[in-house]
């Protein structure tokens, strides 16, 4: 390898570190929004069909919208926990 190679290969170490690594817990915080959103999506198509459980639909709306805001691994199963939790409480 020659001595630019080498410059190309440090160039994209660089730009590795500055985007970060999908090991820093970015898979699990993805693979936590998906189940929340294959459970919304599930949620959403309960609460539609029947007309007596909008709870359901507007929990599954929040559980497929709310990973796009929130980023921590944590807040992201305590909310979505809540979420799946919250329309056998609250009755209409």
């Amino acid at each position: 390898m020659n001595e630019i190679d080498i410059a190309k290969l440090q160039d994209m170490s660089d730009i590795q570190n500055m985007m970060g690594s999908a090991s820093s817990g970015d898979s699990s915080v993805f693979i936590l929004s998906i189940f929340f959103g294959v459970v919304g999506m599930i949620y959403f198509s309960f609460g539609k069909k029947r007309d007596d459980k909008d709870m359901f639909m507007y929990s599954g709306i929040g559980l497929m919208a709310f990973p796009y805001f929130i980023e921590g691994k944590m807040e992201t199963i305590l909310i979505g926990l809540l979420l799946i939790i919250i329309p056998f409480f609250i009755k209409r």
